[in-house]
């Protein structure tokens, strides 16, 4: 399309204009063509980098199990339970509008003293079931109003992700550049999340919030929700209630499945990647060390006739690394933890063990990736 993130031409047709457009000049002038040499910057370099990362979590709008409200409760209660019984796809608009000025009176009422926190918290619990409900009903429409087109962002989850936007993205900060962002597996599944990405800074602008659309901006990107992981344990490693805790790197199992009865661990999830197309050679050199996240890990791949193969392995920058960028050295860092873990000793505020621990763990941060990976000693 002739949208500023697509191209409606090919390369042919570019260089055709290109060169036409000097020998038109030429000609007028009666001098001799030149051999023209281009340097188009992103195109020629965009295409040779990908910034992968793992996702860490999300968080969502949970889904409202809404309570039929009482005749007896606040007049708010009972108008925002109507509001959600009476939605359908002839008035969705107006319950969307009215379900909105009924949750900024609840907050109001609150504020004023006269509604209770357990009213209050009611009242946002059927505003959002009935953003749900409207927003399900969107979805079937061909058109939708435009004061309803950010319900969608509204209703997003936050994917919460692996990297520094400011680091190996800059660009989606600084000047809205877009870039294709997409899971790079689970392909044969369709996507039924709709999200936007967070990354680890405390910036509120470490986000990516819009994505590149056939025609337009998207203000949510299609997105899995992410797996949970069943770990199996011999029965040995339970505990009496049947429960088991395990510390898992990379959410890899340390015990072999087989026929054993197993204990499932809610909290680990399996990995779940997505892909940054077209950084090319710009965006780390641009990056910065906003919160001190440094340069990431790289990979140089090279294809082959028979396939890809390996050529290096940049490692990414230490800890140790990048406080040593802002003046801190890092063995005067672990010095000044020696004394102060001695001093706690000496007062018996800790044991000899707990001073070790202490300092292995505070080296072994120092010599690790900015990055969030692996654990610490247990």
């Amino acid at each position: 399309t002739n949208f500023h993130a697509s191209k409606n031409y090919n390369m042919q047709n570019y260089a055709n204009d290109i060169v036409a457009a000097v020998k038109d000049a030429c000609v007028a002038r009666k001098i001799p063509a030149p051999v023209l040499i281009s340097e188009s910057g992103r195109a020629i370099a965009s295409h040779q980098s990908v910034l992968i990362f793992n996702v860490l979590s999300t968080s969502d709008i949970p889904s409202e199990t809404v309570v039929p409200v009482q005749e007896t409760e606040h007049l708010i209660l009972r108008n925002l339970g109507e509001i959600y019984d009476t939605i359908s796809v002839d008035n969705y608009q107006e319950a969307y509008h009215d379900a909105i000025q009924f949750n900024q009176e609840a907050k109001s009422l609150f504020s004023l003293g006269y509604l209770s926190i357990t009213e209050r918290a009611q009242a946002e619990r059927l505003y959002w079931a009935c953003c749900q409900k409207i927003l399900e009903i969107t979805k079937t429409q061909d058109y939708v109003p435009d004061d309803l087109e950010d319900l969608e962002k509204i209703m997003a989850s936050i994917y919460y992700v692996n990297l520094s936007v400011f680091q190996s993205v800059p660009d989606a900060w600084a000047i809205n550049q877009l870039f294709p962002i997409m899971p790079i597996h689970r392909l044969d599944e369709e996507p039924t999340r709709r999200g936007i990405l967070a990354d680890l800074t405390c910036d509120s602008d470490g986000k990516v919030d819009q994505f590149i659309d056939l025609r337009d901006v998207k203000s949510v990107l299609e997105l899995h929700p992410l797996r949970e992981v069943v770990e199996n344990l011999p029965k040995s490693e339970l505990g009496s209630n049947g429960s088991g805790i395990i510390n898992c790197c990379e959410q890899k199992s340390p015990f072999p499945r087989g026929n054993l009865e197993t204990s499932q661990n809610p909290k680990s999830k399996q990995p779940y990647y997505l892909g940054l197309f077209l950084g090319g050679a710009y965006q780390e050199i641009m990056g910065n060390l906003h919160n001190l996240f440094g340069e990431i890990n790289a990979v140089h791949i090279r294809l082959t006739p028979r396939g890809y193969e390996i050529e290096k392995v940049v490692k990414g920058d230490t800890a140790a690394e990048v406080l040593s960028y802002v003046q801190y050295d890092a063995e005067d860092l672990v010095e000044n933890i020696r004394r102060r873990a001695e001093q706690a000793l000496q007062e018996e505020q800790i044991t000899l063990a707990q001073s070790q621990l202490l300092l292995q763990n505070y080296e072994k941060s120092l010599d690790s990736y900015t990055y969030l990976s692996g654990k610490l000693a247990d």
